[in-house]
């Protein structure tokens, strides 16, 4: 089973967890749904779209760990970087 540190993912499965989880529990628990994701999870990162801070808030009590955005010229990011 992975257990990943890092998840990286879109808005989009964000609110499709967003919306799963809601359904079980209005109101989750600092870290209760860790255990979807292996448990280890430390850090997530949304892009290619906007999240809302609702979504985003729930999200990071739900699975105990912090949210960043990533929106916003991601696209440029490799081009840039290259030597």
């Amino acid at each position: 089973m992975l257990k990943p540190t890092i998840f990286i993912s879109v808005p989009r499965l964000y609110n499709k967890f967003y919306s799963l989880i809601k359904r079980k529990n209005s109101k989750p628990v600092n870290g209760e749904f860790a255990s979807i994701f292996g448990g280890k999870i430390r850090l997530m990162i949304s892009a290619s779209a906007p999240i809302g801070n609702k979504v985003k808030e729930f999200i990071e009590k739900a699975i105990g760990a912090p949210m960043i955005k990533g929106y916003g010229q991601t696209e440029n990011c490799g081009p840039a970087n290259m030597t």
